[in-house]
């Protein structure tokens, strides 16, 4: 059975029930005005983001809420997506088919070219020291 908005919405309310005001207002700004965005979000409410981090660990009703709005917009990028895809947007089929159609070649590859430079290529054939000459051949004057 499929989960719909309605029941999204219930349980959302029952969970936020359980939180306290800043949670509250953390979720609904994180939701409604910064689309998931924590650094955004603790800034335009003055969080810490330590704290974000601690109720997210030490409620699970908030830490529910939190990954419920991300799941919902990522359920809105994706129909923006396929919508983007229906009106013929030639970008939004390429990413798709990138992520979707590997195995019918739609991939990107990255070629690189290693040159060594003939100095370089050089300098590693010289031996370290001349054949049984190991005396300084720089001297200071006296």
């Amino acid at each position: 059975m499929a989960i719909t908005e309605e029941d999204r919405k219930k349980s959302q309310a029952t969970r936020t029930a359980k939180m306290n005001r800043k949670q509250k207002l953390f979720v609904k700004a994180f939701t409604e005005n910064y689309a998931c965005n924590v650094s955004a979000t603790c800034k335009a409410l003055g969080i810490n983001r330590r704290l974000y981090y601690k109720w997210m660990d030490e409620y699970p009703d908030f830490k529910e809420s939190i990954e419920d709005a991300r799941e919902a917009l990522i359920d809105l990028a994706e129909t923006k997506l396929q919508q983007n895809i229906m009106e013929g947007k030639e970008a939004s089929i390429f990413f798709f088919l990138k992520c979707q159609a590997k195995d019918r070649g739609y991939y990107e590859f990255v070629e690189q070219k290693v040159q060594v430079s003939p100095f370089e290529e050089l300098m590693k054939n010289l031996p370290d020291e001349p054949d049984g000459d190991t005396t300084d051949t720089t001297t200071a004057k006296e």
